[in-house]
């Protein structure tokens, strides 16, 4: 993305979304859309922006790092957001943001599901 065509206290991102998001939001294309949001906006308000509700859990990365809703957006950034596949969010272990960033919250819940899965593999 070309950051010297926004303006002045805004910033612009690329945003790929997974192909269930955008079944999910028809007006979305294919490949990377631009986004033009206020400087200092985060993941959050770039999902508000998409229109995707707080709620909706994704897989979240920006310029090729997991994200939280909370982490901030710079200009130019790419933002790739992933739907969890069918079975997926429900499955002990996914990488979606409510699991990954709850598991920071409770350290000791990460350990328990990191020995569960590691007990699964074994099997």
């Amino acid at each position: 993305m070309d950051s010297t065509r926004t303006a002045a206290g805004r910033i612009g991102v690329s945003v790929i979304l997974s192909a269930a998001l955008r079944r999910r939001l028809p007006a979305s294309g294919e490949g990377p859309q631009p986004y033009t949001l206020p400087a200092g906006a985060t993941l959050a308000d770039l999902l508000a922006a998409i229109g995707l509700d707080a709620a909706t859990d994704v897989t979240a990365a920006v310029d090729g790092e997991l994200a939280e809703p909370a982490t901030p957006l710079l200009d130019g950034a790419e933002v790739m957001l992933l739907a969890p596949m069918e079975g997926g969010a429900a499955a002990e272990g996914e990488a979606t943001m409510s699991n990954v960033f709850r598991s920071k919250a409770m350290p000791s819940e990460a350990n328990q599901s990191s020995k569960t899965a590691a007990a699964r593999r074994q099997r």
